[in-house]
This record gives C-alpha cells, sequence and structure tokens, in this order.
C-alpha cells in the first residue's frame, strides 16, 4: 500500500503559531508603551533641569531684561523659576524692588504634572539658592524629584 504524504500545515498547527506570535506580540506592545512613558516623564525632568540651569546661568551673569529694573538703587535680585499651575511653570528676573519680569512660560507634556505654586530663586552673582527646593513631577505612574540645593547645586533623582 501507498502512504499518501501531504505537504503543508494543518489548521492547528497555524492556529497554534499565530497565537504564540500574537503573545510576543501584545508582550512587546506593552513592554514599548512602558518604555515610552518613562521616556516622557524622564525628559520632563531632563527639561525642568536644563530650565533650572538656564536661570540660574541668567543670575550668575546678573544678565537684566532690556530697560528693567534701572531704576536709583535697584538691582537685580536674581531669577526665580515657578509652577504657576500643575502642567506650567515660567522663569522670571527679579528686581530688588519686588519687581518681576516674565521672560519664559514652558509647559510640561500631556499627562505628567509638577507641584503648582512651588518655585525657586537663584540669587546673583554665585550666591547659590534662596532655600533648598524639590519639584516632584509625576505621571504615568511614575515620579522623578529635581532638588536644587541651597549652594545651587541641581540634580535628578
Amino acid at each position: 500500500m501507498k502512504k499518501l504524504v501531504t505537504k503543508g500545515f494543518t489548521l492547528i498547527e497555524i492556529l497554534v503559531t499565530l497565537s504564540i506570535i500574537g503573545i510576543f506580540l501584545a508582550a512587546s506592545l506593552v513592554y514599548y508603551q512602558s518604555f515610552n512613558r518613562r521616556q516622557i516623564i524622564n525628559q520632563a525632568a531632563k527639561d525642568l533641569d536644563s530650565n533650572l540651569r538656564l536661570a540660574q546661568s541668567r543670575a550668575l551673569a546678573g544678565e537684566k531684561p532690556q530697560g528693567w529694573c534701572d531704576g536709583e538703587g535697584e538691582t537685580l535680585a536674581g531669577y526665580r523659576l515657578e509652577f504657576i499651575s500643575e502642567i506650567d511653570y515660567q522663569i522670571s528676573a527679579v528686581c530688588s524692588n519686588a519687581d518681576i519680569k516674565l521672560t519664559k512660560i514652558i509647559q510640561l507634556p500631556d499627562a505628567v504634572v509638577g507641584p503648582s505654586g512651588t518655585g525657586v530663586l537663584f540669587r546673583v552673582l554665585a550666591q547659590g539658592a534662596e532655600t533648598e527646593t524639590s519639584f516632584i513631577l509625576s505621571g504615568f505612574g511614575e515620579e522623578k524629584r529635581v532638588i536644587v540645593e541651597e549652594s545651587g547645586n541641581i540634580d535628578i533623582e
């Protein structure tokens, strides 16, 4: 008797193979989304760090906005970075008479929030920061902390 040999795969073999590929694809997609979300919060922390350093460098240089804080006895007190809401923060020049000149407004990425009302003043001419301040950015179940020490040192945890 002649044995019949067929070439190809059975329906069960194809379904099992597709199921295994689907499981790997789903796991990869979940991992990718998690990785992407971590990168968003990490980038927001790096941007905050960069803007803190911008305010600090302007204060160190004693850089005054053009035509501002020029009255008699008025000097630049420093630069302040402050969260004006959970999603926006601003950099402002602060005059010795408490007059404030807004220089930049920055918005956090979607789904990332910061500490509303928290801010730090960098004093002029290497006098450091007014107080030690901690900014906590959160989103997607993750948190990043950006710390400004009184000495002016800035660190991301």
